[in-house]
């Protein structure tokens, strides 16, 4: 794909076209990238886990009855099945674990100790709940998968405040990367406010660099982490391992968000100034040179844009618009480019027609695979 994308890069560039990869691909790639460092074990766990009850009635309604004693007669949760096409689902199956590990694990004791019935994965599946190595591993991956899935989400949304959505794609970048990464170097890749190929490279070359990571001690892993590990029950060489792995974790899905962003992340990260908070400064307006110009068609004059971007923050605006068209981007443009002046002319209208074009770019495809669900759901095979 890398390879198709340096050939067909430059004829798009010819034509003023943009290469937008869809994030949430992107995000899901990262994450199931970054699962390669992690014991295939877990996967084996919450699957048969979840086929165990699946399966079962019997089984359902024993647990059921268990978890109803352990908890004062609270109903127990639904356990999650793994998906096999999206490695994100894994946060929900991770957190339905996780929320039961007690009753889980005093379950699959009981099933193990009745002789008469032999059940093989029984006894393989409480070894599993006993060891705390995997326990560990689940809380380590709770909060990370949270974050990426949550910035996957806004990705996703119909109508997203899309001048917003790489300064989110940039915060868990960064959030990530201050997990691993010594401060020193921390601050020299995120040197700007905004995600540009410098920081990206940056952040990769510092990443495959040992010397500029934390120890793993000094590595954060949530504080649900950190808590278990000083309680749990395994060795220093086990806990040493698990440590290392969720760096390893860390690590990898960092450089493959860092890779996987767009070469062309600065036309993108401009759109950020087409939101009002932005072009209506008075005193500290962005300059019209740092729009995203590239996007300007050929037939459109750069000066009469530049001339509407400058009287741009003059405007009345809560008077002409109210409050709510200021805090949305697309509503703002659409309400301007309505907008007349004395003459009846349209004062912003060049600059409206720009500012909505460059806010249509596609940052992901899930309106489409949208579609496609509808579709499936309406006529089936």
């Amino acid at each position: 794909m890398n390879n198709l994308n340096v050939r067909v890069q430059p004829k798009l560039k010819k034509y003023k076209l943009q290469l937008i990869p869809c994030m949430c691909h992107s995000l899901h790639l990262a994450a199931s990238k970054a699962s390669d460092e992690l014991p295939s074990s877990l996967e084996f766990l919450i699957r048969e886990t979840n086929r165990w009850f699946s399966c079962s009635p019997l089984r359902k309604s024993l647990y059921n009855c268990l978890y109803t004693t352990i908890n004062k007669g609270a109903i127990n949760k639904q356990l999650v099945k793994l998906s096999k096409t999206r490695w994100l689902a894994w946060h929900e199956a991770v957190a339905s674990i996780l929320d039961q590990w007690l009753e889980l694990k005093t379950h699959f004791n009981i099933m193990a100790m009745q002789k008469e019935k032999k059940c093989y994965m029984a006894r393989i599946l409480r070894d599993m709940y006993e060891d705390d190595s995997n326990y560990l591993y689940l809380l380590f991956l709770r909060p990370v998968l949270k974050e990426v899935i949550e910035v996957n989400l806004l990705f996703q949304k119909e109508n997203p405040e899309v001048t917003k959505l790489f300064g989110d794609m940039r915060v868990l970048l960064l959030s990530l990367v201050t997990r691993i990464l010594k401060p020193t170097f921390i601050r020299s890749a995120f040197s700007s406010k905004h995600l540009n190929i410098q920081n990206l490279e940056s952040i990769k070359k510092y990443l495959s660099q040992n010397d500029c990571l934390l120890s793993l001690d000094s590595v954060d892993y949530g504080n649900n982490f950190k808590i278990e590990a000083q309680q749990c029950k395994i060795s220093e060489k086990a806990l040493y391992e698990v440590k290392d792995r969720c760096m390893k974790f860390l690590r990898v899905l960092c450089i493959e968000l860092a890779d996987r962003l767009p070469a062309n992340i600065p036309v993108l990260e401009a759109v950020r100034f087409l939101h009002p908070k932005y072009c209506l400064r008075r005193v500290d307006q962005p300059a019209f040179n740092e729009l995203s110009l590239v996007l300007i068609g050929s037939n459109v004059n750069k000066e009469v844009l530049e001339e509407q971007w400058r009287k741009l923050p003059f405007t009345d605006w809560p008077s002409e618009f109210g409050d709510t068209e200021l805090s949305n981007s697309v509503q703002f443009w659409v309400q301007m480019k309505k907008l007349t002046n004395a003459g009846g002319d349209h004062p912003f209208n060049e600059l409206a027609t720009f500012s909505l074009r460059v806010l249509c770019l596609p940052f992901s495809n899930a309106a489409v695979e949208r579609v496609f669900s509808h579709m499936n759901a309406i006529k089936t095979t």
